[in-house]
């Protein structure tokens, strides 16, 4: 019988404060969470614990200064979870860790992107943790920058006009080339809720994201936006349907018949045109720009052969007469 996981995220403003650490381990009882990620928890280097808590004996930290950033990852002990790598930056913007989680390759990733460059800041962490992970990935943060311009944000009326004609950001292309998902808009995909509040720009935003692979997407149960309480942030909830067995690896390869089809060549020169008119900005590299096109022609292929796939066997069914 498969077991659920939840999944908690929650840019925590700093948890050097005694009163916020009691709110906090309060907050947690109610929620429950299986896997907590934090963003921006001021850890001191000196700091080994943020949370005095039992049930969370596994705790793995990037730590900034006592001022900002800071994140944190937390594994309840009702996981069976054993790490065999991690990694984390000196800046306090990126920890991860992976190992095996009830039998299964896992990925964990908490992400705290800075509010200026955030697409060139994304771009190359997606990329470390694409190149790092194992199995199943979820990546969990606060992003300082939204994916629809017009749900994930409050706008003015005059603003319409740029929605109708396309409502996606950059971030949206990014995660569509890493075959990304975010886990709250895909069970919420007309839904306006909002995580953070910018009394400077006077605007709600939906920039806390839960990603996980689009190929996981069947895992996906449940989404929520929780209220702002002990943070300027809400937190973020996902719970996902756990599997008992061990996931199969799956090395892709190209299939190459797909190349003696004029319909595909046709649409993947037309997909390199697309991705290149939409990525090749100042603000990202040469390498990122190149790695990230070959993730998203390797999703492109993938739904080529799934249609190819669907199309003949339509034809088939059709009758003998359209053999020949």
């Amino acid at each position: 019988m498969s077991a659920k996981m939840k999944i908690l995220s929650f840019n925590v403003r700093g948890m050097q404060d005694k009163i916020k650490k009691k709110r906090l381990s309060a907050l947690l009882n109610k929620l429950n969470p299986d896997v907590l990620m934090l963003q921006e928890t001021h850890l001191k280097e000196n700091s080994n614990h943020i949370l005095q808590n039992k049930k969370f004996p596994f705790q793995i930290h990037s730590k900034g200064s006592s001022k900002s950033r800071g994140t944190a990852i937390f594994i309840n002990r009702s996981m069976q979870y054993q790490e065999t790598a991690s990694q984390k930056d000196k800046e306090g913007r990126y920890v991860a860790t992976k190992g095996f989680l009830n039998g299964q390759k896992t990925t964990f990733v908490s992400l705290y992107v800075p509010n200026t460059n955030q697409v060139a800041f994304i771009e190359d962490a997606l990329k470390k943790v694409i190149e790092f992970s194992e199995g199943v990935l979820y990546v969990a943060g606060d992003f300082n920058y939204i994916v629809d311009l017009k749900l994930d944000r409050t706008y003015h009326s005059q603003l319409q006009d740029v929605f109708q004609s396309n409502p996606y950001t950059k971030l949206h292309t990014i995660l569509n080339n890493f075959n990304l998902l975010d886990c709250w808009r895909h069970v919420n995909p007309t839904t306006r809720d909002f995580s953070y509040y910018s009394p400077r720009h006077k605007v709600h935003t939906r920039i806390d994201l839960i990603l996980t692979l689009k190929s996981e997407s069947s895992r996906i149960l449940t989404s929520e936006i929780g209220i702002k309480t002990i943070s300027d942030h809400a937190w973020l909830s996902c719970e996902v349907q756990l599997g008992t067995q061990r996931l199969q690896e799956w090395n892709w390869s190209l299939n190459k018949s797909l190349l003696h089809s004029d319909i595909v060549k046709k649409s993947t020169a037309e997909a390199i045109k697309n991705y290149f008119q939409d990525n090749n900005t100042p603000d990202c590299t040469a390498n990122i720009v190149w790695d990230a096109m070959k993730t998203s022609l390797r999703g492109h292929f993938i739904s080529s052969a799934s249609f190819m796939k669907k199309h003949e066997v339509g034809r088939l069914q059709q009758g003998p007469q359209n053999l020949f």
